[in-house]
């Protein structure tokens, strides 16, 4: 026999539907003990673990899904931070040039979206005076 806990629409996990994972081992085991008049009421699963070899790569699958996850939250913000930026200089009548305008989009982007602290620095070639 071939249990099936695959759904169109959703994701199933051992740790929430633990009870439909019960529910089929319950019926085979009763189709094994019937023979036996012994009748089955109920089958409960009250720890599921990985098996050790498996364990720390489930881990790192995890922990990479919400680091992915959170990078694209904080791109998304990112982006949304900047785009309104630059809206709100031309609102401000602040005329940029398509270069200004991309080294400040890169700027901001790299801020809001790196994980270290940012360090200033100041670009001698593009400075007017020199």
């Amino acid at each position: 026999m071939t249990i099936s806990f695959i759904s169109g629409t959703q994701n199933l996990s051992l740790k929430t539907e633990s009870h439909l994972l019960g529910e089929t081992l319950r019926e085979l085991l009763q189709l094994k003990t019937e023979v036996c008049g012994i009748k089955i009421v109920s089958f409960e699963l009250s720890d599921l673990s990985y098996a050790p070899e498996i364990a720390p790569m489930m881990l790192a699958r995890q922990q990479a899904a919400i680091w992915v996850d959170a990078r694209a939250t904080v791109v998304r913000a990112a982006v949304k931070i900047t785009d309104r930026a630059v809206a709100d200089l031309h609102d401000l009548g602040r005329v940029m040039s398509n270069a200004e305008r991309n080294v400040l989009i890169t700027n901001m982007m790299t801020v809001l979206s790196g994980e270290q602290k940012p360090t200033p620095t100041i670009s001698l070639a593009q400075s007017k005076g020199l």
